[in-house]
């Protein structure tokens, strides 16, 4: 489907792992999520749920990696169409206003030749026929790739790199933000 033998097909859809609904962490298969996962509860997350298509490992963290490489524009287009054919009917889109991708820094978005994430979100928002608003936001500054070890380590390093485009008209929008 979309392009993939049944076999990836089912590898990078498969999540047979019970996850926190607001954060999108694996979790045991008992953990109270009333108010978050034990990784989330405490946290200011700045957003109100995530949605993942599986679980980072094997095909798909093998996709991923290859969405980042100048000619794996393509598969970041097939991902949005499978991440719609998937976990679409879990995004409430009738309250979605836009969909909007994180930016890359304008050197690595030159390096690859595309954002994998607005490629991915283009075709996650044609899917769900949804409103694709590709430059509301804006990198200001490059960081290094995510290799923290740690969620707070990585919160840091990303930690004022993005801002909202003056021109951008989201105040009291619901934003799907895909990265």
């Amino acid at each position: 489907r979309h392009g993939l033998c049944a076999p990836c097909y089912d590898e990078v859809t498969a999540d047979p792992h019970e996850r926190c609904p607001w954060c999108a962490q694996t979790i045991g298969p008992h953990t109270h999520t009333t108010s978050g996962c034990p990784h989330c509860r405490n946290l200011s997350l700045g957003f109100e749920r995530a949605y993942r298509l599986g679980v980072y490992a094997g095909k798909l963290r093998e996709a991923v990696l290859r969405m980042k490489s100048p000619v794996g524009e393509a598969l970041a287009e097939m991902m949005g169409r499978i991440l719609a054919d998937c976990r679409g009917r879990d995004i409430p889109s009738a309250e979605i206003d836009i969909v909007v991708p994180v930016p890359l820094h304008w050197y690595r978005r030159w390096t690859r030749g595309y954002n994998q994430a607005a490629a991915v979100a283009r075709q996650l928002a044609r899917q769900l026929k949804l409103p694709f608003a590709g430059s509301v936001l804006r990198r200001v500054r490059s960081s290094p790739q995510h290799l923290q070890p740690s969620r707070e380590a990585r919160r840091r390093n990303v930690q004022g790199a993005f801002f909202v485009r003056r021109s951008a008209k989201i105040a009291n929008r619901t934003v799907l933000l895909v990265d």
